[in-house]
């Protein structure tokens, strides 16, 4: 702790397991225990949800630093120590005396569209609940450390156009150099569909040409996971990650050979596709390697976009559904085919607008991607306090639980709702 006065200071929440919804209610704990007593400006609650990337770049001696950040929510409410003015017009401190304190309270999650929580190699979506003791001019606040909560997003395969539609890709590749032999690898996969949903089996059928002159020692299927990042000027990075893999066997020179029905178990626990948050985005599509032999000839790859949506057998996830305002069948449709299998020679990204970005109430997908979300903006709540006990304190000191209803503190609507519950 930044005061050695303060010995124990911390923000606990129930139900910390739990996948949240929009409109859900959050229940915590804050407690504190001074040792002796403690003069303070105030102590208030903060609730925030924001997506975050930060990456860095190298160039010699030279580091870079990428940032950006979307903040979907910013809900603060003052729990205790209103400031009051004496009759000179001089705001007089609040004053928590020695013991242990326990305040609790709930906060409801704003009505709106939410992304899911998200964990990533250069960026994050998190939403969490900490308490600040602001102690006044010229002095260090004191910080809990953020309790995290996860946040669902129900995603429908009925949010993309043509997923249900049978997918057809094809690559044709030149191998071999200006000096040495060359020859053509034909690379062509197709699937049923292009929307699968968690614990679906992904069934592709794969027909390998090889008209070079070296052997393909083996091919590979894979599902793989690829994390966009986007930064405030619109400079992009991304991670891939592999979901599952089958390897089959090589392709000799001159041949052609055919895989039917290769199958791929997309795990229950798969992060869904991801479009609508302005600087992180989720992608997913199947990859054929072939992988020849020799150094001087590089491998053949084919890249075929495909949409992973939510389970309908988990209860939780069941819950976020029933959730929505709209059912899946009245909701604009997420736009596919734009954004998929995003590589460094070819983005397939829109010019991205910041103009916005700073502001809780902005558009919930930006230009950079050639979408619209598939759930609307609603209203939130306006935010309110009830106390129905106050601290102990010293005389000639003025503290209570209240809400603060300064100009400058006007919250931005859809933000959410805090509530204190009791104070022991």
């Amino acid at each position: 702790m930044n005061s050695r006065t303060i010995e124990k200071f911390e923000v606990k929440l129930q139900d910390v397991n739990k996948v949240f919804c929009p409109g859900d209610t959050i229940y915590g704990q804050v407690n504190l225990k001074v040792k002796e007593d403690l003069k303070i400006k105030e102590m208030r609650l903060e609730c925030r949800g924001e997506a975050y990337v930060n990456w860095p770049e190298y160039s010699g001696s030279y580091t870079r630093y990428h940032y950006n950040r979307e903040r979907y929510f910013n809900a603060i409410e003052v729990i205790f120590g209103e400031e009051k003015e004496k009759e000179n017009g001089v705001k007089s401190s609040a004053c928590i005396s020695q013991g242990c304190y326990s305040f609790s309270f709930k906060f409801i999650i704003p009505d709106k569209y939410l992304p899911t929580s998200f964990e990533g190699r250069h960026g994050n979506i998190r939403y969490w609940v900490r308490a600040v003791i602001d102690r006044g001019l010229g002095k260090s606040n004191v910080k809990t450390k953020p309790a995290p909560f996860m946040i669902g997003d129900y995603v429908a395969l009925e949010d993309f156009e043509n997923v249900s539609e049978a997918l057809v890709e094809e690559e044709i590749k030149k191998t071999g150099m200006s000096c040495f032999r060359s020859g053509t690898l034909v690379l062509r996969a197709e699937t049923d569909r292009g929307g699968f949903k968690e614990g679906d089996v992904i069934h592709v059928s794969v027909l390998v040409t090889n008209e070079t002159p070296y052997n393909v020692a083996c091919i590979e299927v894979s599902l793989v996971q690829r994390s966009l990042f986007v930064d405030i000027g619109g400079g992009k990075t991304f991670s891939d990650h592999t979901i599952c893999d089958v390897r089959k066997q090589g392709v000799l020179k001159g041949w052609e050979q055919e895989f039917p029905n290769i199958s791929l178990a997309i795990p229950s626990t798969t992060y869904p596709t991801l479009i609508s948050c302005k600087c992180i985005a989720v992608l997913y599509f199947i990859q054929i390697t072939a992988k020849f032999k020799g150094k001087l000839t590089k491998n053949g790859y084919l890249e075929m976009p495909v949409v992973i949506a939510s389970s309908d057998d988990e209860t939780v996830i069941e819950a976020q559904k029933n959730a929505q305002k709209k059912p899946a069948s009245l909701r604009p449709l997420r736009r596919r085919g734009t954004f998929f299998c995003v590589t460094a020679q070819n983005t397939l990204l829109y010019k991205q607008d910041n103009s916005n970005m700073d502001f809780s109430d902005q558009e919930e997908v930006d230009d950079f991607i050639a979408s619209h979300l598939s759930r609307t903006k609603q209203s939130g709540y306006n935010f309110t306090a009830n106390s129905n006990k106050s601290l102990p304190r010293k005389q000639n000191h003025s503290s209570a639980f209240a809400s603060r209803h300064e100009p400058e503190r006007k919250v931005v609507n859809s933000n959410g709702q805090f509530k204190l519950i009791s104070a022991v």
